[in-house]
């Protein structure tokens, strides 16, 4: 029981914030976070275990539980009154913690998910993409359902919409096990387009927020690239840590952002 006392109290002071804190009901650990650009109050959330959760930013102003609300009984007979009346002495009287809870989730998954992401436009869809090699497209409506996937065939690390202005908000990148980018049309469902240029496997991918054409990617080849996809024979620009301003591949071209 002593045993159990100090760790809870070590606990209570592994602070991040003095005025807010959001509890995560995951199961596993959290691969990926985004907050909807269109008003900035939705957050989209997914783990390794398949979980999908969608939080309301705004929600915790309503929300006024407890702190440590899933601190439950035990065998130990140290139930949560007895670890706040405990720690009250060490707790700031200023702090307080509120315990947002999703309002929508997606646990139907068998594999985990490495991306996710709003739709730029719509804070109504999302995709997401996981191990399994599916770009999935979700309606957030409660409840939340399942609208069309998109097979790859590879294990997705990252995917992303373009969200510049003028931008095809139909197109999805993906990259993940392999040196290629696959470019989907969430349209019809397909993979349309492939990127070669990478010598390793592709981790991540970004989209420019002011040239809706460009695309960025970063490689364990140890470089960072960017893609015209208006033309995917070659990349446009090579970021590279080991060139300098001397090396005559320092700069393909003058690259906009």
């Amino acid at each position: 029981v002593h045993r159990r006392r100090v760790q809870a109290r070590r606990a209570a002071g592994l602070l991040l914030s003095s005025t807010e804190y959001v509890d995560s009901l995951h199961a596993a650990p959290v691969t990926r976070l985004n907050i909807d650009r269109t008003s900035g109050r939705y957050l989209l959330s997914c783990d390794l275990q398949g979980g999908v959760s969608i939080y309301d930013l705004e929600a915790y102003e309503s929300s006024k539980s407890p702190p440590f609300e899933q601190f439950d009984d035990d065998d130990d007979g140290m139930d949560r009154k007895d670890f706040e009346e405990e720690n009250e002495a060490d707790s700031s009287s200023s702090s307080h913690y509120y315990f947002n809870k999703p309002i929508g989730r997606i646990r139907s998954l068998k594999s985990s998910q490495h991306c996710c992401q709003w739709y730029p436009t719509d804070p109504g869809l999302f995709i997401t993409g996981g191990h399994d090699g599916k770009i999935r497209i979700w309606d957030a409506s409660a409840p939340v359902e399942l609208i069309d996937e998109i097979r790859l065939g590879f294990s997705i690390r990252c995917c992303s919409i373009p969200h510049a202005p003028g931008a095809n908000t139909s197109i999805v990148a993906a990259c993940g096990e392999g040196p290629s980018i696959r470019l989907c049309d969430m349209g019809s469902g397909t993979s349309t387009h492939t990127i070669d240029g990478h010598e390793a496997n592709v981790n991540t991918i970004a989209w420019s927020p002011s040239e809706p054409f460009t695309l960025l990617s970063g490689s364990n080849d140890l470089t960072i690239r960017a893609w015209d996809i208006r033309n995917l024979r070659t990349c446009t620009c090579i970021f590279d840590q080991e060139l300098g301003p001397d090396d005559a591949r320092w700069k393909l071209r003058e690259f906009p952002f």
